[in-house]
């Protein structure tokens, strides 16, 4: 039974999970702990260089009907799967920083930091429509950050 309040790091399961519970099938937990890890770094990252920063998500696994509903490509790593000896998923935050009166919205912020990155071993996009960060977790694939 999958436990969506289980706290892996700053994140709930569910949180990461980001879809109905019982949407996720119980085979693909594991892309919900091994997201949570690159969040949870990745939160640890723009901390070290933004100061108080939390991260939100905003999109996480989505199964096919979801995915379409989305404008999803057919291949999205939203889709988490395990394929070719390795899991894939994708998972969307926006990034907030801690002030006394109310939190200020530092995506853009973040995804300037996260750019200047030499390497990431996936995908990590910005969509400037929606002011989010995609992070797509593929071991095989090296993709240059990008804009869309």
């Amino acid at each position: 039974m999958i436990n969506p309040k289980e706290i892996i790091g700053n994140f709930t399961l569910g949180e990461v999970i980001y879809c109905p519970i019982e949407e996720l099938p119980e085979n693909l937990l594991p892309c919900a702990y091994i997201l949570a890890g690159y969040l949870n770094m990745t939160r640890n990252f723009l901390r070290a260089r933004l100061g108080d920063v939390y991260m939100t998500t905003t999109s996480g696994y989505r199964n096919a009907v979801r995915n379409k509903r989305a404008g999803g490509a057919a291949t999205s790593l939203h889709m988490w799967r395990f394929e070719n000896g390795q899991w894939l998923m994708a998972g969307d935050f926006k990034v907030f920083k801690k002030t006394k009166t109310r939190p200020v919205d530092v995506t853009r912020e973040a995804w300037n930091v996260l750019n200047d990155l030499p390497t990431f071993v996936g995908e990590l996009g910005y969509k400037k429509s929606d002011n989010i960060i995609h992070m797509g977790v593929n071991s095989n694939k090296v993709v240059a950050p990008f804009e869309y």
